[in-house]
């Protein structure tokens, strides 16, 4: 066993506390070890002035007069300091804007003298950058270009549709439809069923829709060995 181990069984080995295989282990450590022995001497002698100073004895009512005087000292102190927090400081404008102002100029000179010199460098760049930039005028043709895929201009009832062709085709048909308004002009109401038929012809987007009116044409068929007539109509 060790000292360290020794000397914390040696309060309880000098009251003769120990006993069996641990107080064997002592004794022979303290027959080999002088340190333990000057320990163990100690122990003794505590032990000896102890035995010489009169027991002390209390009275019964000894722990309560003790903890009422312990709360009487504890009351009279709680009334006489007040154990409340302290005020909190009041942030004015005066005391803050000082502070405010003195962070922004330590960070301004800060940006400022940080800051590196790249001037001369830029300069440079942007003059190699645009060397002939007086020579060269901006392209601005889009503003007077005509757009080419225009749907509305483009539309065509065939590949050979032109505003002249169109032109004449309305203008004959205008005629013909005057012609077969003359023509069926004879027939009577009661028989002329078709008398009001609209067609409408049909023009690319660009142009505006017209209106033609055209009639029935009544022809008269006679039927050999009959003397009856057959009056037939056909809306052309």
């Amino acid at each position: 066993m060790r000292c360290q181990k020794v000397r914390s069984y040696l309060s309880a080995y000098c009251n003769g506390e120990l006993t069996g295989r641990k107080r064997l282990v002592i004794d022979e450590h303290l027959s080999d070890c002088s340190g333990c022995r000057k320990e163990e001497a100690i122990y003794y002698s505590l032990n000896n002035v102890k035995s010489d100073i009169g027991s002390l004895k209390v009275s019964d009512k000894f722990n309560d007069a003790l903890l009422n005087r312990i709360a009487q000292e504890r009351f009279a102190e709680t009334r006489t300091k007040a154990y409340m927090p302290s005020r909190p400081p009041v942030l004015t404008r005066g005391r803050v804007l000082p502070s405010v102002i003195t962070a922004m100029l330590a960070v301004v000179v800060t940006a400022f003298v940080m800051q590196p010199d790249t001037t001369p460098v830029q300069t440079q760049q942007f003059a190699s950058a645009m060397p002939n930039a007086s020579s060269k005028q901006l392209d601005d043709s889009y503003m007077y270009v005509t757009p080419i895929d225009n749907p509305n201009m483009t539309i065509n009832l065939n590949k050979n549709w032109s505003l002249n062709d169109q032109m004449r085709r309305a203008e004959r048909v205008q005629n013909i439809s005057n012609n077969l308004t003359k023509a069926g002009s004879f027939a009577s109401p009661q028989n002329s069923t078709l008398a009001s038929v609209q067609t409408r012809k049909q023009c690319p987007i660009p142009f505006d829709v017209s209106y033609y009116h055209v009639r029935p044409v009544y022809k008269v068929y006679i039927v050999p060995n009959t003397n009856n007539v057959k009056e037939d109509s056909g809306d052309y």
